[in-house]
């Protein structure tokens, strides 16, 4: 049975932190309407962000997912109405992506803080995340509660960049070479 070391735990501790920062930043932010009646309860925050903080990084983007449609619903159309806060499409992608030259797209809506409300799919995190294509990627934090639910077999795919498959069927070329060029290595 694997366990967390003493270092490991304070070093999570330190990553929950920071999670804990992130979202009281979030929705101190001006595209924040926080007079929605939003359960946040069903909020939580999975894939690369998280990693990123277990290597000591700072996440490129900050996945948020939903597993209530009706919230997740209410909160696209608060951001979309928030189009200056809405990131621009990088010009190399414009032909591919993006609405109006904002990063709107099928599968998310990137704010330019680097928060990105995943359109694309929802549900309860153990489903959610088993579409996942690495296992540094399925941890998960809850933002109400405040709990990271993270295994050790997580942590150390995350800490040490080892690129476990989680889910065969969602690899995609670009993202393993992505972590590869990011120092991960295949297993």
């Amino acid at each position: 049975m694997e366990h967390f070391t003493k270092t490991e735990r304070a070093h999570l501790m330190n990553v929950k932190t920071k999670l804990v920062k992130h979202f009281s930043d979030m929705i101190k932010q001006p595209w924040w309407d926080g007079g929605l009646a939003i359960d946040w309860t069903m909020f939580y925050l999975s894939g690369g962000a998280i990693a990123s903080l277990i290597q000591d990084e700072t996440p490129k983007d900050w996945d948020i997912y939903n597993s209530s449609s009706q919230d997740a619903d209410l909160v696209v159309e608060m951001v979309k109405k928030k189009t200056e806060y809405i990131a621009d499409v990088d010009p190399k992608y414009t032909e591919v992506m993006g609405v109006d030259g904002k990063m709107i797209t099928a599968n998310a809506i990137t704010m330019k803080d680097g928060t990105s409300f995943i359109t694309m799919c929802g549900g309860a995190p153990t489903e959610v995340k088993k579409t996942f294509d690495y296992v540094h990627c399925t941890p998960h934090y809850e933002i109400l509660s405040k709990l990271l639910w993270i295994s050790p077999h997580q942590y150390h795919a995350a800490r040490y960049k080892k690129l476990i498959v989680n889910n065969p069927d969602s690899i995609r070329q670009y993202r393993l070479d992505k972590f590869l060029k990011r120092g991960y290595t295949k297993l």
